[in-house]
């Protein structure tokens, strides 16, 4: 690598899946506990004419085994649920890991708590100033195609009758003045190894089949991954809106310095890739969260709902919610699916 004397050399990971350590030449450069987060190190000066990148995963089941405990022993109380229903077999708390929550089990597919790199790890040789984000315009020489779209998106939430409010308000979408009406599905992962197999033909095909029999909204499910970028982009070209939830499911979840951290790392990272897709429509923060606590789902020792409720506003309302709405403006924001919408924010 005698090359690089005068350039600057990155490692770039993503998709890490998900407790995980990375070393290069035996010094540990980079930890992920995020399955939907990235990390770009500087490994300039650890470089030599031969190198080893080392990648040394922790049991998921294990590890949020072990952070369930310590959270309980400091606050006092589990997080619900603590475990799936025992018809599914599945395995306990994946609600304090940042990663895919059906692969601990889910009413439609067994329990595979998937482990190990899900893409590909990238070092990026730099030979000069290297700006990760940047603003680009078209009065430099030279030509940039890139396809984008433009639109204006409002989720419409008027009393059906100021005079009669007892009859609730509209819900639905207006595109560029012109209101929509959505006729869909759900879309949760396509296998339990989604990006595993012939993943572009099994993609193309379960679009092209939504598009022929006249969908024009899919609803990404919380419970899975934040989709690829050939999804959101063949989408687009299908004339397809996606409706976008956040990866939060069917759970409460902890809301200590270190998880809010993650997540807030997430959301940026996230929202700023996602924000640039014609196709994105509308975020939601989670799947079925806000139903849950008001239908009392779960029973907990000394969690009151109360306390509850405390919880869910600090992680969507107080840390994603903010984070969303700054990141993407031209997209309304709910802070679950299903919602009550305006009314829970009120």
């Amino acid at each position: 690598m005698q090359q690089l004397n005068k350039a600057s050399a990155f490692l770039i990971t993503e998709g890490l899946d998900t407790i995980a350590a990375v070393s290069l030449n035996g010094k540990q450069i980079a930890q992920s506990s995020n399955q939907f987060v990235s990390s770009f190190v500087d490994i300039t000066k650890l470089l030599q004419d031969q190198n080893t990148i080392q990648v040394d995963f922790k049991s998921p089941v294990q590890y949020a085994a072990q952070m369930a405990s310590a959270y309980k022993t400091s606050s006092g109380h589990d997080v619900p649920p603590v475990c799936p229903p025992s018809i599914q077999h599945g395995d306990c708390h994946p609600n304090f890991l940042r990663k895919a929550q059906y692969s601990f089990s889910w009413d439609w597919g067994p329990s595979f708590p998937t482990i190990g790199i899900s893409q590909p790890i990238q070092i990026a040789v730099v030979e000069s100033v290297y700006f990760k984000d940047f603003t680009w315009t078209t009065q430099l020489d030279g030509k940039m195609t890139k396809k984008i779209g433009f639109k204006t998106v409002d989720l419409v939430q008027d009393y059906v009758d100021p005079n009669k409010v007892s009859l609730g308000r509209d819900f639905y979408f207006r595109i560029n003045g012109v209101p929509i009406f959505l006729k869909g599905s759900n879309w949760i992962p396509i296998s339990m190894f989604p990006l595993t197999g012939n993943y572009t033909d099994r993609l193309r095909f379960l679009l092209d089949s939504a598009a022929e029999v006249g969908m024009n909204a899919l609803r990404v499910w919380g419970g899975g991954l934040y989709e690829t970028e050939e999804f959101y982009n063949y989408a687009s070209t299908k004339g397809i809106l996606i409706w976008q939830d956040l990866m939060f499911a069917c759970a409460l979840y902890p809301t200590n310095k270190e998880f809010l951290d993650s997540v807030q790392t997430e959301m940026q990272q996230q929202i700023w890739r996602l924000r640039k897709h014609a196709s994105i429509l509308v975020y939601a923060g989670n799947n079925e969260n806000e139903i849950a606590i008001r239908d009392h789902w779960w029973s907990v020792s000394n969690y009151s709902e109360t306390q509850e409720v405390s919880d869910y506003v600090a992680l969507y309302a107080d840390t994603i919610s903010p984070i969303v709405r700054q990141s993407d403006p031209s997209r309304p924001f709910l802070l679950s699916s299903p919602s009550n919408g305006i009314q829970t924010e009120m």
